[in-house]
């Protein structure tokens, strides 16, 4: 019985949110989600850190559900929010200015997305460390960028180091460096450098 235990009661249904978005389940994710933080604004304030982690992640499944305009006013509100509770280098933060990254890419503000990203990589290298899978994800983020810019060197360079760093901290079998062996091989496939091309992306399987 959580009756009595309204925090709590928030707390569980963030966690239930939370999980039901990872399997897609975005309906019931998002009505979880937004018990929680009318809870949590009503006991600890709209813009207390807790309601604004549940709006951290109702901005991710607007941008999983391909709603880029409301998923971005989301990550705009929880990203000045954590400003200004002074979470300038928190995980959270990071996550919000890669979700930024990601909603201008989607929106085609090719050089807003750039700028983005290469926030969060500094964020994430700050709060997780320079080879943590965040970190390295972040680049890869940045890779696409770079690609969609039609800067094939520059994604194909980022690339190649993101690969090596990734088999070192996280093993030659990473599904992400699998992921980053195929930004690779498209970013030299577009140079018409076929031959490395087809390796990579031979690696990548």
């Amino acid at each position: 019985e959580l009756s009595g235990h309204p925090l709590v009661e928030a707390r569980l249904f963030e966690i239930l949110g939370t999980t039901y978005q990872q399997f897609g389940e975005f309906d019931r994710a998002e009505s979880l989600l937004n018990k929680a933080r009318v809870i949590y604004s009503r006991f600890l304030g709209p813009d207390s850190r807790e309601a604004t982690e549940c709006l951290l992640t109702l901005a991710a499944i607007a941008s999983d559900r391909g709603d880029f305009h409301y998923s971005g006013e989301l990550y705009g509100k929880a990203l000045a929010t954590f400003n200004s509770l002074g979470d300038v280098r928190s995980e959270k933060t990071a996550r919000a200015v890669e979700g930024v990254g990601e909603v201008r890419r989607m929106l085609g503000d090719l050089d807003g997305a750039k700028k983005s990203y290469l926030r969060a990589i500094e964020l994430y290298k700050q709060v997780d460390g320079p080879l943590s899978p965040r970190t390295l994800n972040a680049k890869n983020d940045l890779v696409a960028v770079l690609d969609n810019q039609s800067d094939y060197n520059a994604a194909a360079q980022l690339a190649r180091e993101n690969a090596a760093a990734e088999k070192a901290a996280l093993g030659p079998t990473s599904p992400q460096l699998a992921f980053t062996f195929n930004l690779l091989g498209y970013a030299l496939g577009r140079m018409a450098r076929f031959a490395e091309a087809a390796e990579y992306l031979r690696q990548a399987l």
